[in-house]
């Protein structure tokens, strides 16, 4: 098994989206923790993250999840939840993790949510 992970830098300013797919293991969720760390590290400490592809996930994964969202909050930023399959929307719903996560539908909605954190920059109307 094995687990996609697409980054992209820059989808907004200060802004990294990522795309998972497959199946999250505990094996992946190391590689999902270290992709997740180095986008903070490298200053993107808003992080809009697709979970539409996932047709498994286990708890090493949403651990991994879960630790990156405390360093991205602790930074000023988030990591903001789109695009869950019904099953991954029922695992975090059965683990009650919708009170601590933020989530958003789709693209559009997680940029909306980041700029309207204070002090985000508001979108060009240009």
């Amino acid at each position: 098994m094995s687990c996609d992970i697409n980054i992209q830098k820059d989808i907004h300013p200060g802004v990294a989206f990522i795309g998972l797919g497959g199946h999250i293991g505990i094996e992946e969720a190391v590689d999902i923790s270290k992709a997740l760390e180095d986008v903070i590290v490298d200053g993107y400490y808003w992080v809009i993250l697709s979970l539409r592809e996932v047709d498994f996930l286990c708890t090493a994964g949403i651990g991994a999840m879960l630790y990156a969202i405390g360093g991205a909050r602790r930074t000023g930023g988030d990591i903001i939840f789109i695009d869950f399959s019904d099953n991954i929307q029922a695992l975090f719903e059965f683990l009650d993790l919708n009170d601590y996560i933020t989530t958003a539908a789709g693209m559009v909605g997680a940029l909306r949510v980041i700029q309207s954190h204070p002090g985000q920059k508001k979108p060009d109307n240009g």
